[in-house]
């Protein structure tokens, strides 16, 4: 008798993931991002009192970089102390920004409120991929733009993904964040919901290991 493949257990996953990314100062690597953030913005080509999201927020450096640029933003994480040091950033930068806690597979947002929705190497880590995908879909109005910062598997962050996973294997039925960052799985995880797609890739240099490099791509696309 064949046996049934088990399904992965979604909520513990994401429940680890929780306990994980709380732990540490995460803001010290997210300050190597600060330029992704930026270019991601010009990417989506934000106009000055648009409303915008950024999912998976975390020290908040995209939804800052939309606020200079005039918009109302919100940021959005699960983890509530990012979401505080993202608030004391935003404080001592002057910009108006409203974090929340939230979770990318369920947006605490009604349909079409949002004219863009963003994210930068954060939505990637959400275990569901299908139900993130849908999400930002779903609080992005009509005509408006969905902008992602993704790493690809064939960068230093993928590489050292794949070295991770020799050691602690990832749960059964989990796909691999970083085939967000492949073209082709776009279009799988949006569908026919979006009427144009543009990705671009870019090398980013981490400040804390000075050899490394790693592809980040990014991905502006339309939602019908």
């Amino acid at each position: 008798m064949a046996m049934q493949e088990r399904e992965p257990d979604l909520s513990a996953v994401k429940e680890r993931q929780q306990e994980m990314w709380a732990t540490g100062n995460f803001a010290r690597i997210g300050n190597n991002h600060v330029i992704a953030s930026e270019l991601l913005c010009e990417a989506a080509d934000l106009r000055a009192g648009q409303r915008v999201l950024d999912v998976a927020t975390g020290s908040g450096n995209t939804a800052i970089a939309a606020a200079r640029r005039g918009c109302e933003v919100v940021g959005m994480d699960y983890v509530p102390g990012w979401i505080e040091y993202a608030r004391k950033r935003a404080g001592m930068e002057h910009m108006e920004v409203a974090f929340e806690v939230g979770d990318a597979e369920d947006l605490p947002y009604p349909d079409a409120s949002f004219d863009v929705v963003l994210s930068t190497f954060g939505v990637m880590f959400a275990p569901n991929q299908e139900k993130a995908a849908s999400e930002l879909l779903r609080v992005c109005r009509p005509g408006g733009r969905i902008g992602l910062a993704n790493w690809m598997p064939d960068g230093f962050t993928g590489a050292m993904f794949q070295a991770i996973a020799k050691h602690v294997p990832p749960p059964p039925g989990v796909k691999s964040p970083v085939i967000w960052g492949v073209e082709d799985r776009l279009p799988e995880l949006f569908g026919e919901e979006i009427f144009s797609l543009d990705t671009t890739r870019r090398e980013s240099c981490f400040a804390t290991f000075r050899r490394a490099t790693s592809s980040p791509a990014s991905a502006h696309i339309s939602a019908r």
